[in-house]
């Protein structure tokens, strides 16, 4: 059995460190059976920190995988639909299809994270990271191929935490209750 009581993660050019105030212990085998079983039925409360650790772990990750993709030449897109889309199978279905054209236009498979951010109205939009176009890209152009609305071309290039800064679009607090009907691969989309 080992233990440790520091841990240092890195995800490009962020560095992450945590100390413990009790040793973290691992390479034994937990005999210990939960107490609860798999047959108990979770309280609304233990349901809801579940739902805050799942949340909470999820955007770490995405944070990482972030930090870890950015390069000097990506872009952070906000794609919006001009209609009040709140059908999330329809809005994944044409996200999809956007970035198939984008695929096309470009000749290159682009690599993206993107966040689905839900409006006060319950209008969906993106949030997304295309990591590996280095071309210069028209906004005009980039509308006709989104086709359903308006799209924002975002500065990141002053931004030191690019991870955290799209983390704060991935679900706001009066989103929870819709979002936790989704499974995780429905709200974030990746292709890295």
């Amino acid at each position: 059995m080992s233990f440790y009581n520091k841990k240092v993660i890195i995800s490009g050019n962020v560095i992450e460190v945590y100390e413990y105030e009790t040793s973290v212990h691992f390479g034994y085998k937990d005999t210990i059976k939960n107490s609860k079983g798999r047959g108990s039925i979770a309280s609304a409360d233990d349901k809801e920190k579940n739902r805050e650790k799942v949340l909470s772990r999820a955007r770490k990750d995405l944070r990482r995988i972030i930090n870890c993709n950015i390069q000097k030449y990506s872009k952070f897109l906000t794609l919006t639909f001009k209609d009040n889309v709140q059908d999330l199978d329809y809005a994944n279905y044409e996200f999809k299809k956007f970035i198939l054209r984008l695929n096309y236009h470009y000749g290159i498979k682009i690599k993206y994270t993107a966040v689905i951010e839900f409006q006060k109205r319950g209008a969906i939009h993106y949030h997304c990271i295309l990591y590996n176009l280095v071309q210069k890209i028209n906004v005009q152009e980039l509308q006709e191929i989104w086709k359903h609305g308006f799209i924002k071309i975002n500065s990141i290039d002053n931004v030191d935490n690019v991870g955290a800064y799209v983390c704060k679009y991935m679900t706001k607090a009066d989103d929870a209750e819709r979002v936790a009907s989704l499974s995780f691969m429905q709200t974030l989309l990746q292709s890295i």
